[in-house]
């Protein structure tokens, strides 16, 4: 009859030891309570993407709706052409701004990604249509800068270079500078002589 190797009787023992240990120990967690803030009616947005974003010290969350909001887009697949809303934790909700505000809605519509918060405090999203260029069906989409009081301003337009080199109809958000290096790329703007120049660049 074969018998095990003293070493390796020891690490069993030692393994089921540690695992006694680890159930004895182990703490049970608190029940989870699930709470709806705010239900979308339409006029104040309607179909948020997944993420929105906190601003600890206003005590509130910041977030887009692709469609809802107090303007229609005849090229949108949604009804309303989408807001970006602020929510406070006990879910007081505030359209900030409705798209498609502006004349040929220069200033995009159907925000299809969240936002993400500068150190400025300034918050930042794209929009998958509108836009100054005509070049795209429906436009070619934006990014756009809105401070957390709701003054929204255009960053950038795209396909407003040759042959869309730029890309058009942005459906993901944008993120923040960081990353291990070779693990993937980001689509960043790069201020240069107070112009705003898109670059992929590799992460």
């Amino acid at each position: 009859m074969k018998r095990a190797a003293p070493n390796a009787l020891g690490n069993r023992e030692k393994r089921t030891a540690a695992l006694l240990l680890w159930a004895a120990t182990a703490i049970t967690l608190p029940a989870q309570t699930f709470t709806t803030l705010h239900s979308f009616a339409g006029a104040d947005g309607a179909s948020p993407p997944i993420r929105c974003v906190g601003s600890g010290h206003r005590r509130a969350l910041y977030g887009t709706t692709a469609g809802g909001g107090a303007y229609t887009c005849a090229d949108s697949n949604y009804t309303g052409c989408g807001t970006v809303f602020k929510i406070t934790p006990s879910g007081t909700l505030t359209a900030l701004y409705s798209f498609c505000a502006q004349g040929g809605c220069a200033d995009g519509y159907n925000p299809f990604a969240g936002l993400i918060q500068a150190t400025s405090g300034e918050l930042y999203g794209t929009t998958y249509y509108g836009g100054a260029s005509d070049a795209c069906y429906g436009g070619c989409g934006t990014v756009f800068k809105i401070t957390p009081s709701g003054a929204l301003a255009t960053v950038y337009t795209f396909c407003s270079q040759d042959g869309c080199a730029d890309g058009y109809g942005p459906e993901a958000g944008l993120v923040q500078a960081g990353g291990r290096a070779g693990s993937g790329h980001q689509w960043r703007l790069l201020r240069d002589n107070a112009k705003w120049d898109p670059r992929w660049v590799r992460v």
